[in-house]
């Protein structure tokens, strides 16, 4: 059988053309290291960094078609909307905080090795049925006197007090509705990345544009539609609870239950914006850094730079070993000369002081990458 005429899922590794609803050809590609699958251009000719873990070149996927999850274009895009500016000062402040950091970590170079790469998210349509129950809590003021004794009045003073309380009452009932984009992980590692990133605004989804698949990468889904269902159920029963809640008109809610029924489900594949980028460390290990397409949030390891504590340690000790120099010429001179022992005892207690402070850049760096690797 020629590869023409093999199945879809046995199909080697080539580009997907425009009868699978791509506009451009894409490949697979993988990561031996992260185990991370992406598809982007076939035009592309130099070796690919691995834009999420940064230490290996991408190879192209040599696997069975069928054996990635989901191939096909997203309906909606979250286009990224980060502007220069705020990514140089998001820059600046994570480096802000490092003592000695890296020369390599700086907003020219950051920007230079940035990548954009799309996660993949599901949102899911649904029509639920259901039947409820829940407690619903209404609040009201109660009005107390507290009695206190007042030593300048001598006597005794009462103070009114208002108290917040809850009063809950049992409410039921049966739901009918069509509950729209409810948000699910296409990702096994969806929610470890959210805590790096933070949140998308997902109203600002635009249709999706050929254009974006040009310069990204788009990370392939992991988990299936089926897989995926079990993260989505929650969602949905918080907006009927959210429901039920302003139906009854109550001020909170606790102990919400149903028994749902889902029918009519209509699935779409949402792509939000991340950008990666890199530093060097000391051993010329890549720092992988993780930057939120939308809001510039950055997240990734902070390294200080030992060589750089080592220079400031040298000149230090440098500047230790001449003042102690002269402290002890001008000792020497103050037999002959009394007035230049008061400077050389000066000298020596400035040589025993920056003798002291050059240990505390090292000490500084080491106690901070510490910390970082705990």
């Amino acid at each position: 059988m020629t590869d023409q005429e093999q199945p879809e899922s046995e199909q080697p590794n080539l580009p997907l053309e425009k009868n699978s609803n791509w506009a451009s050809p894409m490949q697979a590609w993988v990561c031996e290291r992260c185990d991370w699958r992406y598809l982007k251009l076939t035009q592309e000719t130099d070796k690919l960094r691995c834009p999420h873990c940064f230490n290996d070149s991408l190879s192209l996927y040599e696997g069975p078609w069928g054996e990635l999850v989901y191939l096909h274009p997203p309906e909606l895009v979250v286009h990224p909307s980060l502007p220069q500016a705020r990514l140089d000062e998001t820059i600046r402040q994570f480096s802000k905080g490092i003592p000695f950091a890296p020369m390599d970590l700086s907003a020219p170079q950051i920007r230079k090795r940035l990548r954009l790469v799309f996660l993949p998210v599901w949102l899911v349509d649904s029509r639920v049925q259901a039947s409820w129950k829940m407690e619903a809590g209404f609040y009201y003021q109660v009005v107390s006197h507290q009695d206190s004794y007042d030593q300048s009045r001598s006597g005794w003073v009462s103070r009114e007090r208002q108290e917040t309380r809850t009063r809950w009452e049992l409410r039921l009932g049966r739901l009918d509705r069509e509950y729209l984009n409810v948000s699910t992980p296409a990702l096994e590692e969806h929610r470890s990345i959210q805590k790096q990133v933070g949140n998308f605004d997902l109203s600002q989804a635009a249709a999706y544009q050929p254009e974006v698949t040009y310069q990204a990468f788009i990370r392939l889904p992991d988990r299936a539609p089926e897989d995926a269902w079990s993260g989505a159920e929650p969602g949905f029963q918080f907006r009927a609870a959210e429901e039920c809640q302003q139906a009854s008109q109550a001020d909170q809610i606790r102990q919400f239950v149903w028994q749902p029924q889902f029918t009519d489900q209509n699935w779409t594949l949402l792509l939000l914006p991340v950008y990666t980028s890199y530093y060097f460390d000391d051993q010329l290990t890549p720092q992988p850094l993780i930057i939120n397409g939308q809001t510039g949030f950055l997240t990734g390891k902070r390294r200080a730079s030992e060589q750089r504590a080592q220079k400031t340690t040298m000149i230090l000790f440098a500047l230790a070993i001449m003042a102690f120099l002269i402290g002890i010429t001008l000792a020497a001179a103050s037999v002959a000369f009394p007035p230049a022992l008061a400077p050389s005892v000066v000298f020596t207690i400035l040589a025993f002081i920056l003798g002291l402070g050059a240990v505390v850049p090292l000490a500084r760096v080491w106690w901070f990458n510490r910390s970082q690797s705990q």
